[in-house]
């Protein structure tokens, strides 16, 4: 089991990363959508960056950005990583609205550590106030087993209320398929808002969940607090392993900007995961 950490350390980004059918509503206006498919739809122009370093993520620099125009929308970062695998990460996702209840999704991702980079191709629709997209991300691998994943869902997206509920499926040159489940929503009301998302992934001797819960709450208009927690949970044969974390960020929200400081600690068998790591973050909204 203790192999298979360094891989799933690597897959942690350092901004937060939330929904893959609907466009993300938080009033964290940093939080990036984590598919092409929930970009489709986007209308946020913004531009930012993070800084976070601790026991068991490492030191880590992103530079991150949004924009829409006319029937385009854009997502982008770059995440450079100085410590584990110094595996510095690329990440564009664009949506194309050709009419006005669909939209095209395309995402290109690449790493310093895999050469060839993944491609999703999607598509997005809204129908009766609820969105319906599918994409298929395409995985080829010159030195490794060749990996594409279907990703299908529905949700709605209004101003005070974002929902979605999904499934995931890795199909494998090797028949080690994956099967994954995925849910989550915002709920704004009033001062406070709660976020919440779930997945669950499974196939032959490998079961995994991953939960992450937060609340924000507005002080004086300018000012927030966020305490959150989130939990994994890891099979592989008959080795398991889990992680309990729980966060808190200090925010400051107006003339355009948002800002946060923030700690997170993590208590778990494994040393590599257990520790203190601290961020802050910024953007600019135009």
């Amino acid at each position: 089991m203790k192999k298979l950490w360094p891989l799933l350390i690597v897959l942690f980004y350092t901004s937060t990363f939330a929904n893959t059918i609907v466009p993300e509503i938080s009033r964290d206006g940093k939080t990036l959508n984590r598919s092409a498919l929930a970009v489709a739809f986007e209308k946020r122009n913004y531009v930012g960056g993070e800084i976070h370093d601790g026991d068991y993520q490492g030191e880590n620099i992103q530079l991150f950005g949004g924009a829409f125009v006319d029937q385009f929308s854009f997502q982008a970062d770059v995440d450079f990583d100085d410590d584990l695998l110094d595996d510095d990460r690329y990440d564009v996702k664009a949506g194309y609205r050709f009419a006005s209840n669909m939209a095209l999704a395309l995402g290109v991702a690449a790493t310093d550590f895999v050469d060839d980079p993944s491609i999703e191709v999607g598509l997005s629709t809204i129908s009766n106030n609820l969105i319906i997209a599918g994409s298929i991300t395409a995985n080829i691998r010159d030195n490794a087993d060749d990996n594409y994943t279907l990703t299908a869902g529905l949700g709605q997206d209004e101003k005070s209320l974002s929902w979605e509920a999904g499934i995931r499926y890795d199909l494998n040159d090797n028949d080690d398929d994956l099967l994954g489940l995925f849910a989550g929503a915002t709920r704004v009301v009033n001062n406070v808002e709660l976020d919440g998302d779930v997945e669950f992934k499974t196939r032959d001797e490998f079961t995994e969940i991953d939960l992450n819960l937060d609340a924000e709450f507005l002080v004086h208009k300018e000012f927030y607090v966020t305490p959150g927690v989130f939990f994994n949970y890891r099979e592989v044969g008959n080795n398991d392993d889990d992680y309990l974390g729980v966060s808190g960020d200090f925010g400051y929200r107006a003339n355009q900007i948002d800002a946060t400081a923030g700690l997170d600690y993590v208590i778990s068998d494994n040393d590599r995961r257990d520790g203190i790591q601290w961020k802050i973050n910024a953007a600019y909204f135009f």
